[in-house]
């Protein structure tokens, strides 16, 4: 099937040659469209990119996404869109954004599919070097930060409206009040150094039992994407069993206890 797709491919390229200049716009917005679907899956799973390819502006895409969607062998489908390309045989610009949104309709559902980086670099390497792949990667860029800034502000929001936890074990209060002290004696470069050491579960699994005040301590000592990853996994954490609450605060002190006792923090 690869051979069926390189020969759309070389065909896509041979008709872009002949695009006009004024159109080549088209090619790095179907890219960049392309590449941001990769980071809806990233963020939002797969019913997402669905929803998002319903709204595409590409009569062509949403066709051939209708056809990935029905219960095809995977070498089936691909000869069934790219008949639809040959049928259409379309020209210019219009072939090459039609490969690529073969390419995209293909690799999205698959659950083996390229990372966004590397899909991004397949994509690329489709559109002719020099002043079009810079406005490719201004326009992946600028839409990049568009979908995390929005993701950033819908978690963030979620995050803030959990009504957390009254613990009640003895055991659990206690772990929590000791671990609060010594993390209020220790400078923010200490407690970055603490949490490179702690994995994603364990520190989310803190968060939902630490007072506000902690929670902004520790998040501030993150990357922004780091405390947007620690916020997604304490909201799917909620409502936190204290089980889970206590060990987790547990195992931080035992972490804290070695990095000080190895002289790589100092609480003060």
């Amino acid at each position: 099937m690869e051979k069926i797709l390189d020969e759309v491919r070389r065909d896509a390229i041979e008709k872009l040659k002949t695009a006009d200049t004024e159109d080549l716009h088209l090619l790095t917005d179907a890219a960049a469209y392309a590449c941001s679907l990769t980071k809806v899956k990233q963020l939002y799973g797969l019913s997402a990119v669905k929803q998002a390819v319903g709204n595409s502006q590409s009569e062509f895409f949403r066709f051939i996404c209708n056809f990935i969607s029905e219960p095809f062998e995977a070498d089936d489908a691909i000869q069934l869109i790219t008949n639809e390309y040959w049928s259409r045989n379309p020209q210019g610009v219009q072939a090459m954004t039609a490969y690529i949104y073969i390419r995209t309709a293909l690799c999205i559902p698959d659950p083996e599919h390229p990372f966004p980086g590397e899909f991004r670099f397949l994509l690329q390497s489709l559109v002719p070097p020099g002043s079009l792949r810079r406005e490719f990667e201004e326009k992946t860029g600028k839409i990049d930060r568009e979908i995390e800034s929005r993701h950033e502000r819908k978690i963030s929001e979620s995050f803030s409206h959990i009504i957390w936890p009254e613990f009640q074990d003895a055991e659990t209060l206690e772990n929590i009040r000791a671990l609060e002290s010594v993390l209020d004696r220790l400078p923010d470069r200490d407690i970055q150094r603490l949490i490179r050491e702690m994995d994603i579960d364990t520190i989310s699994a803190c968060i939902c039992a630490f007072s506000e005040n902690m929670q902004n301590r520790v998040i501030q000592n993150l990357s922004r994407r780091g405390g947007t990853q620690i916020k997604e996994v304490a909201i799917q954490l909620h409502p936190i069993n204290e089980k889970i609450a206590s060990q987790s605060m547990a195992n931080m002190l035992l972490v804290l206890g070695r990095l000080e006792a190895s002289g790589e923090i100092r609480i003060l």
